[in-house]
């Protein structure tokens, strides 16, 4: 009978021993810092001042991992931590999306999946997820959690992409951050950031310690997530004015027959002066047509010229796309491609030179789209030089251009 009542002493004592001691913690930590600057070189292109097309297409998406920590005794039996599930980031992604939909100024909200996130990806990982699904402007979530059991104190220090946040910790606490940075691909700058906390403080017995530390976890996140949204509406909120009152450190264009933009929430409507360009520059070596205004780069595109690519135009038929400085002096809305925007030539210098060789300098060179009659091939006419002189760009493209560029514009074509 003593025996059996010593076994069970020590059998209902040792995880209180092997649960005591030194403090011990596991974090889980992501980092939108180290994300986007940790193998940035110094040949890396500086940071622009952003355009943000309005309204715009938002893409969000979860940082990835930097890796699993535990601190402490090594004799703990302390759970190793379960990362998020992607049902999990899905959900949180929902309710930051949520509140970026409640904005006039915001389009579309676009989920990233994980395995478009690169580790230490950075801005050229960026710059594929803004061709791939057509976003100007990301939302970084980032995150760090650590648990605390033991009867010390511990403490965890968690950089956010806007400062440093300490915390103390306690007996059985979850400590949580989310941080969410909101940054303008091209431009390399960051609009907006907020945070949110959460502490879970919780007590369990030795048995149900696995399952209560699982639940802290995403319980601690939700609560995180709620917190982060009401910080995020107090940014977007302060965005809204500097957009409407034209004071952030940023340009506006907007898309075709968008006229405003709402100040707070969907209804409040204040007008915006769409900006225009007020040149257009094309280097026919590199397949690109630049929007300028002043020394700043608007836009770019990638191009297809005439099938006779290199050299300057010399008369009617050779298929090559004139060298020069010309106007865009008109348009053609119902053209046989889609839309059309005349380029003047041919000039006095043009027209002078073709007769001096005997031959006709030809014209009607245009920017335009794609046939109408081929719409449906769009694919093919990204891939190679195919018009007869003229410079061509997707239909999406063309309306860009067609809205940020009035005539009268200057084009300035490069070999």
């Amino acid at each position: 009978m003593k025996l059996s009542k010593l076994l069970s002493k020590i059998i209902v004592l040792m995880p209180l021993v092997l649960l005591g001691g030194c403090a011990t913690s596991t974090d889980y930590k992501s980092s939108a810092v180290q994300f986007l600057f940790s193998e940035r070189d110094d040949t890396a292109k500086s940071a622009q001042i952003p355009i943000l097309t309005l309204p715009m297409n938002v893409g969000i998406a979860f940082v990835p991992e930097t890796g699993h920590y535990r601190t402490g005794d090594s004799r703990r039996l302390l759970p190793t931590l379960s990362s998020l599930t992607e049902s999990d980031r899905t959900a949180l992604m929902d309710e930051i999306g949520a509140q970026l939909k409640k904005y006039e100024f915001v389009k579309s909200v676009i989920q990233i999946p994980s395995e478009y996130m690169a580790v230490n990806g950075g801005f050229d990982n960026l710059e594929r997820i803004k061709t791939t699904f057509n976003v100007d402007v990301i939302t970084l979530v980032s995150f760090s959690q650590s648990q605390f059991v033991d009867k010390d104190i511990s403490a965890i220090a968690y950089l956010t992409i806007i400062g440093a946040l300490i915390v103390p910790g306690e007996i059985n606490d979850t400590r949580t951050v989310l941080d969410a940075v909101c940054y303008h691909i091209t431009g390399q700058r960051m609009i907006l950031g907020a945070s949110g906390d959460s502490n879970i403080r919780s007590r369990a017995t030795p048995i149900n310690i696995l399952d209560q530390i699982r639940k802290d976890s995403l319980e601690g996140f939700k609560q995180a997530n709620k917190n982060l949204a009401l910080n995020l509406n107090q940014q977007l909120e302060l965005l809204g004015a500097a957009i409407c009152n034209s004071t952030g450190d940023f340009q506006i264009m907007c898309e075709p027959g968008y006229s405003g933009v709402g100040s707070l929430k969907k209804g409040a409507v204040c007008s915006v002066e769409p900006l225009r360009a007020d040149k257009v520059l094309v280097k026919k070596s590199e397949r690109k047509l630049y929007l300028k205004k002043g020394q700043r780069t608007l836009k770019e595109y990638n191009i297809s010229l005439g099938k006779n690519p290199v050299g300057d135009k010399e008369r009617e038929g050779d298929c090559r796309t004139p060298e020069g400085i010309y106007i865009l002096d008109w348009r053609n809305r119902n053209s046989h491609f889609y839309k059309a925007i005349h380029i003047s030539y041919p000039n006095r210098e043009d027209i002078s030179s073709a007769r001096s060789r005997g031959v006709s300098p030809g014209g009607m060179v245009m920017i335009h789209g794609v046939p109408n009659y081929f719409s449906w091939t769009k694919w093919y006419f990204r891939s190679r030089d195919w018009t007869n002189g003229c410079i061509a760009v997707s239909n999406t493209e063309m309306d860009e251009i067609w809205a940020y560029v009035p005539d009268g514009t200057i084009i300035e074509i490069q070999p």
